[in-house]
């Protein structure tokens, strides 16, 4: 799969790679530098205020997101033919960063007892996602994510990387059959195997954000909105 990206990136002319690196056509790039840039101006703060002790989450949040900045324009080249088209695919599935909540230094609703953190039960909702993926089941994965995204949702301030990341499967696999009838009706190549790539990606990823979260999950007990605030709200589509 990586080669066929690397090929499809090799077939861009120039004035195509310029039109790329607008933001118009560079949707998964944007988000992901605006993502970088947003945790690296609230590391120094979240550090001041928990004495160091968050540092190890902002760091491996920003690594995560680096990573991501590597592959981003693979996606981006691989969706340029149908959003010029007018299928917005890899577009429609990622929020603005502009959405996240303003910076808060306090959590409003007080202290927690730690004891109430319960990490999500990460091996069983990979071994669920994995079954309706290999299914092409994609309305229900979007419901089976929406089953787990209220139920984490019970205590709002933990879990909150995990969350975001079940929160963005659930619309990328709701938006999956729409842009794949899209592309269908203009005559186009599937789009499924574009969101197929996307939503293992994310599906291999929860874990790495439930350990990221169970970092977080003290500094949250204590009232400091470490993730739960830097990263906006995916709504279902």
């Amino acid at each position: 799969m990586l080669f066929v990206l690397c090929l499809m990136t090799a077939v861009v002319s120039p004035a195509q790679e310029a039109e790329l690196e607008g933001r118009q056509y560079a949707c998964l790039r944007v988000h992901v530098r605006d993502a970088i840039e947003l945790n690296e101006q609230r590391k120094p703060v979240y550090s001041r205020l928990s004495q160091g002790r968050s540092d190890i989450i902002s760091e491996k949040m920003i690594r995560m997101e680096k990573r991501l900045l590597w592959v981003a324009p693979l996606v981006d080249a691989w969706a340029w033919p149908y959003q010029k088209s007018g299928i917005p695919i890899m577009c429609a599935e990622f929020i603005d960063m502009s959405a996240t909540p303003p910076f808060r230094a306090v959590n409003p609703e007080g202290t927690d007892d730690i004891r109430h953190y319960q990490p999500p039960v990460v091996t069983a909702i990979q071994e669920d996602l994995e079954d309706l993926y290999k299914a092409r089941s994609y309305t229900e994965m979007a419901q089976y994510a929406d089953k787990v995204i209220r139920s984490l949702e019970k205590s709002p301030r933990y879990n909150c990387l995990f969350r975001h990341f079940m929160e963005s499967i659930r619309r990328v696999a709701a938006l999956t059959p729409k842009h794949a009838k899209q592309a269908r009706e203009k005559n186009m190549l599937p789009t499924q195997g574009l969101s197929r790539v996307v939503l293992k990606s994310h599906i291999n990823m929860l874990r790495e954000a439930a350990h990221i979260d169970s970092l977080a999950a003290p500094l949250q007990a204590e009232a400091l909105p470490i993730l739960c605030q830097d990263v906006p709200h995916i709504p279902w589509p």
